[in-house]
């Protein structure tokens, strides 16, 4: 019988089978950390033991969430679309952790407009936040994993990449995040030899700062949240679960798939 299957049983886990999710020393790149799901994601990765990079364009929102946190960490005012920022985001890193073990793409904005309303402008800058900062920090963060021949990187995408948006004003913002969908299953193709992952994860509609207009108007919020099975908005704070299984050993065996945490929206 062959060596591979002649025992069933587990001798030697691939990781400790009592701590599945522990990140205690891994060091962790967190762009869009200082609000919103990036905030929460920092606060989870913290929690289980992980140092945190809080990179954000907005140095106020990372210096209230730094307050929160009891591990190491470093925080770093970041433009993603800037090429000379996250480059230095990367070297920060490594002068202060001399490793990268996880990378967090969470940034991105949105217009809520009828596409024949958006000016090229403004699709020009959800393409350049939404896409472009994810493959900036990709790319440089991936030449470290691909260096030390391990890492996990977790990309942002939504449930708007997936499926149409039918009531409209979406137009630009799924296509950005379909980008990040289609993106991480090439780069998890790419990097696979380099025992380097990368997922990402779908959110449904979640109460962050880029849905405050829709918070604020009971007929839309009403209309959105009765898309979900659930028939409500998602807390920042539940899309940690994801985060932290995407990023730990308990996920070492997933790369170039996307999570949908959605609430059950896209099941009907």
């Amino acid at each position: 019988m062959s060596e591979r299957i002649k025992d069933w049983r587990i001798k030697n886990w691939v990781f400790d089978a009592s701590k599945p999710f522990d990140l205690t020393g891994k060091a962790i790149i967190v762009t869009g950390a200082g609000s919103g799901i990036g905030r929460a994601i920092t606060l989870g990765i913290d929690a289980m033991g992980g140092n945190v990079v809080l990179a954000d364009i907005v140095e106020e929102g990372m210096d209230e969430v730094a307050k929160e946190l009891k591990n190491d960490y470093l925080t770093l005012k970041v433009d993603v679309t800037s090429e000379a920022d996250v480059k230095n985001m990367v070297e920060q890193t490594l002068s202060t952790f001399n490793k990268i073990d996880g990378c967090f793409n969470a940034p991105a904005i949105n217009f809520r407009l009828p596409f024949l309303e958006l000016s090229a402008d403004q699709w020009t800058k959800v393409w350049n936040v939404n896409i472009g900062g994810v493959c900036l920090c990709a790319r440089e963060v991936g030449k470290v994993m691909v260096k030390q021949k391990y890492g996990s990187m977790v990309n942002i995408a939504s449930f708007r990449g997936l499926v149409g948006a039918k009531e409209g004003r979406q137009s630009i913002y799924s296509a950005s995040k379909g980008a990040v969908v289609i993106l991480t299953k090439c780069l998890a193709a790419e990097w696979g030899e380099f025992n380097v992952r990368v997922n990402a994860i779908a959110p449904g509609m979640t109460k962050t700062p880029l849905v405050t207009q829709i918070l604020k108007d009971d007929d839309w919020y009403n209309e959105l949240a009765s898309m979900h099975v659930l028939n409500r908005f998602a807390e920042p704070e539940e899309m940690v679960g994801a985060a932290i299984f995407l990023v730990s050993d308990a996920s070492t065996f997933i790369t170039g798939t996307t999570l949908l945490v959605d609430g059950g929206l896209t099941a009907v």
